[in-house]
């Protein structure tokens, strides 16, 4: 529900509500989102910004939502649930089309910023390669789609050369600083280790996942109360013994 009120618009195209699945208050929600692959073109084209929130002054908002006339243009009873809803969200895109702070919305790609065997080279590469497809989209020709990707190749040389001069430095200080080699070496690893084991009432440990999956189940079902179907019984509530006959505030 945060991509229906919070993301970018042109992401759903249309949602329906649904009743909830068995005893769950919320209420069920099937959405179709505008996503295809690049090949495609009937692809509705998604806008890669989005409102940064956090930059937004919440004064700003405040003020400008004192500003907007929120009273319907026709009389409430005469409209659609539909449009009234659109009436009220073309106010709030108003509002925030009047306050500046945007965002790209970044893909999927691997983010190298944070790794430790970056350095000023790989730096220098990174910003070679995006000026080169700067220009690329500029002013697109056979010569600057050369130069553009012969500068993401030589990002790729730069990358590996950085990770195995970091990694031989990590490994001849092994013995002085075992830390930074482990933690390197947890980071390059795909397969994450799980807890497949669970200590049971009885004091034994589980032996398959049936089991373990019973264990968590039993766990997280002993903090919720089973309450019968149907009205609360009259003897649910207690009588107070003690009342408060008078209460005083005194400023």
């Amino acid at each position: 529900i945060d991509q229906i009120f919070c993301s970018e618009g042109s992401l759903i195209s249309e949602f329906e509500l649904f009743s909830p699945l068995g005893k769950s208050d919320h209420v069920s929600i099937i959405s179709e989102l505008n996503i295809c692959s690049p090949s495609n073109d009937h692809c509705h084209d998604i806008d890669d910004k989005k409102r940064n929130w956090a930059k937004y002054s919440l004064s700003d908002v405040l003020n400008l939502s004192l500003d907007t006339n929120w009273d319907f243009s026709t009389n409430l009873e005469n409209m659609s649930i539909e449009e009234a809803w659109n009436e009220i969200h073309g106010k709030l895109l108003k509002i925030t089309d009047m306050i500046p702070p945007v965002a790209h919305v970044r893909g999927n790609k691997t983010d190298n910023s944070n790794m430790p065997w970056i350095n000023s080279s790989y730096k220098r590469a990174i910003k070679a390669k995006n000026l080169a497809w700067a220009s690329f989209d500029a002013s697109p020709s056979t010569e600057s789609l050369s130069y553009a990707l012969s500068k993401q190749n030589l990002v790729k040389e730069v990358e590996n050369k950085s990770k195995r001069k970091y990694e031989k430095l990590i490994t001849n200080d092994l013995k002085h600083n075992s830390k930074a080699f482990y933690s390197y070496l947890r980071s390059r690893q795909t397969v994450k280790s799980m807890m497949t084991v669970l200590r049971q009432e009885n004091g034994t440990l589980t032996e398959n996942d049936a089991e373990t999956a019973e264990c968590l189940a039993n766990a997280f079902s002993s903090v919720f109360v089973r309450e019968p179907l149907g009205p609360l019984p009259h003897n649910c509530f207690n009588d107070c013994e003690e009342s408060i006959s008078n209460l005083i505030f005194d400023e």
